[in-house]
């Protein structure tokens, strides 16, 4: 058995003169898969904008959190009049819900007079989506 433990984690480690028990290693492993929290599976796509007010795109899957950009990797212009993407949460949606979590994927919207453009006609746009796990 191992006669001390590691001060941070509480691992298993062993002296030299110490016993090895198979058990330990399955507690130590535990307990760094524990210690790693929960993963996140991530899509990454594209989506061509259609033009249309609100429109969604369907991940399959509720997600934790989605970044969109335009394809020249931009969330805003220069002097962020327009907006092109963002990060959007749960319950906490990009201004002007340009961009709203939803579902089982994530709303985009093109409205000039605001200024909002994550679906303008035309426009490649790359998002990656944390899906909840």
């Amino acid at each position: 058995m191992s006669t001390s433990k590691t001060p941070n984690y509480d691992l298993h480690a062993w002296e030299p003169d110490d016993d090895f028990q198979l058990h330990e290693i399955n507690e130590n492993f535990a307990a760094i898969d524990s210690a790693l929290g929960v993963r996140y599976p991530v899509v990454i796509g594209t989506y061509v904008g259609d033009g249309t007010q609100a429109r969604l795109i369907d991940l399959g899957a509720a997600a934790a959190a989605v970044l969109v950009e335009n394809n020249e990797g931009n969330r805003s212009d220069y002097d962020h009049s327009f907006v092109f993407g963002g990060l959007a949460l749960p319950g906490a949606p990009m201004n002007n819900n340009g961009l709203v979590v939803q579902g089982a994927g994530f709303l985009v919207s093109y409205q000039s007079s605001i200024r909002l453009q994550t679906n303008q006609t035309g426009i490649l746009y790359r998002y990656v989506a944390w899906l909840e796990p």
